[in-house]
């Protein structure tokens, strides 16, 4: 193999090497997203306690108010049972309603109430998470 073919070689292998990095590093930090579901953390509340998660669920007993910022996350799956308590910080976003599966990402504050301060939601198509 001559040496202007070997250079082409090591400097399309370098670029292959470089996207997958990139890609990788890309997937991990947005598209390798894990929310837990409530019954997951209903089930382990001491295991998540004081630490940041994020927790997939159903919008219910939220008044329709957009000053309230209470509101219960069930589980998707209704059969798994549980809820937690969330206190939202911010404002709510667009689309926010009872009976919409949401993303919230917060800490778990009251392990024995399953109380949850959240810091950001996310509404939206359950297949986006």
């Amino acid at each position: 193999m001559s040496r202007r073919r070997k250079r082409k070689v090591i400097v399309a292998l370098v670029v292959i090497a470089a996207a997958l990095v990139v890609v990788f590093w890309g997937w991990s930090s947005t598209g390798g997203q894990n929310y837990l579901s409530v019954s997951d953390v209903v089930h382990s509340p001491s295991q998540y306690s004081g630490k940041p998660i994020e927790v997939r669920g159903v919008v219910a007993d939220w008044n329709g108010d957009p000053g309230s910022r209470n509101f219960t996350l069930f589980d998707t799956n209704a059969a798994s049972g549980g809820n937690i308590n969330v206190t939202m910080t911010g404002p709510l976003p667009s689309g926010f309603e009872n009976g919409k599966t949401v993303g919230a990402k917060g800490q778990l504050d009251d392990v024995p109430s399953l109380h949850m301060i959240a810091t950001d939601l996310t509404v939206g198509c359950a297949s986006k998470y």
